[in-house]
């Protein structure tokens, strides 16, 4: 089928379909009587029931648009947002993120803790975690902005790494944190994500990472000394020193706060980001398949599915295309969700959905359109960011978020519409 580029052309490629099927002598047939012109005009016209008359109006009434004025239109239609809108939006944020980023690369992590509201969102000490995600959401961003940011972020998480070659959310004693933690999964495996999409720094992590698989084939969230270990001596005798510091959260007076078997898919979905998908990672792909079929996903430290599928649909879009299997899955429960009745802690939820569909290549759909159109209307650019939970504590007394990320998410959204629309 022709494409035509206004009205008027548009209306002259319908009347040409119906002379399409003419024999070649009937068309090459000339016509000079009037009557027969005004027939041949009725008979063409007589579908939108207009008169013969029509034709002589039609070039007043009918004009070929311009260009700019046709784009314009298109916009507004099916694009209500101007791009020059959006990207204004997304100079703000990337603005916002320079500033607020500390001088060593840092971006603060604070927490929250639901049995001490009064004291409001703090400061939990130096965390590789939420400056990994913020970075993780400008590492398409080819902008100058954008790699400032990154290159900062990147020497940060370089001084976070232990001598063994993993991470942990914060410091023992750092001062300001009741309990120390192990080195973990999510932390480990974003960072080092990072560093190598990034062709930082080499690692030698992820014969660690394999090791610390479960008899089923899942990667359990703590790195914690295991006799299977032994394998690895110089490993195995650093993890026994270090448990030293943290074991208080597995073997606390009252209730633990971690256990020495957490595994969920949320965390694990960071190894496979990490370590794609081969042979050694098959089985926790399959098992993570099933728990989303069965609406079986255990939720330890992430307590709603919103931020499971968003961890997920990264590591499809990074190479884990085993997830095909489940995105559909993930897309009907995504419009389940009833987003106008989500409290303020899981704000964050729409976001994670907006991401998750793009991740998916799901953007053809309401609820896709419905939650964009949100994110863009939303005025924290101008108003002020806010800080939301993006992770807890298995007990929930313990929520982690910060206003430098909520910014990245957003700009990760907004910057995906544009190039998702543009590919269109």
């Amino acid at each position: 089928m022709k494409l035509c580029k206004n009205t008027f052309e548009w209306i002259n490629c319908s009347f040409s379909l119906n002379r399409e099927g003419e024999k070649k002598n009937s068309q090459d047939k000339k016509v000079t009587d009037r009557s027969d012109i005004d027939k041949k005009n009725h008979d063409n016209f007589e579908i939108f029931g207009a008169s013969s008359k029509i034709d002589t109006q039609l070039s007043e009434l009918i004009k070929p648009a311009p260009k700019k004025q046709l784009v314009e239109e298109i916009e507004k239609t099916y694009f209500p947002f101007s791009k020059e809108t959006i990207q204004k939006k997304i100079a703000a944020i990337l603005q916002f993120l320079i500033n607020q980023q500390q001088v060593n690369g840092e971006f603060k992590s604070l927490c929250f803790l639901t049995q001490q509201p009064q004291l409001g969102w703090f400061y939990s000490g130096a965390s590789p975690f939420l400056t990994s995600n913020i970075l993780f959401s400008l590492l398409e961003l080819k902008t100058k902005e954008a790699k400032q940011i990154i290159k900062k972020g990147t020497d940060f998480l370089i001084s976070q790494k232990n001598s063994i070659g993993l991470w942990r959310y914060w410091n023992h004693n750092n001062g300001i944190m009741e309990h120390n933690v192990p080195c973990d999964l999510d932390d480990t495996c974003l960072v080092s994500f990072i560093l190598e999409k990034e062709s930082i720094t080499a690692l030698n992590n992820k014969k660690y990472i394999y090791a610390n698989r479960n008899e089923k084939g899942q990667f359990n969230t703590w790195f914690v000394p295991q006799l299977k270990l032994i394998k690895f001596p110089l490993y195995y005798y650093w993890l026994k020193q270090d448990f030293k510091y943290a074991k208080g959260v597995f073997f606390p007076e009252h209730e633990p706060l971690c256990d020495l078997e957490d595994n969920e898919p949320a965390v694990a979905a960071h190894a496979l980001l990490y370590l794609g998908e081969n042979k050694q990672t098959q089985k926790a792909i399959e098992a993570i398949i099933e728990n989303v079929k069965d609406q079986n996903c255990r939720l330890e430290y992430y307590d709603n599915l919103a931020v499971v599928y968003y961890h997920l649909s990264r590591a499809y879009k990074y190479g884990v295309k085993g997830f095909a299997l489940i995105k559909h899955k993930i897309q009907k429960d995504l419009e389940e969700i009833n987003y106008q009745k989500l409290g303020v802690d899981n704000y964050l939820q729409k976001v994670f959905a907006v991401l998750t569909l793009q991740n998916f290549n799901l953007t053809q759909s309401v609820i896709y359109e419905q939650l964009m159109h949100e994110l863009i209307e939303d005025e924290m650019h101008k108003n002020g960011w806010k800080t939301y939970k993006y992770w807890t504590t298995k007990q929930r007394g313990f929520l982690a978020g910060s206003q430098e990320l909520t910014a990245a998410l957003y700009l990760e959204a907004l910057q995906k519409h544009i190039d998702y629309d543009t590919e269109k």
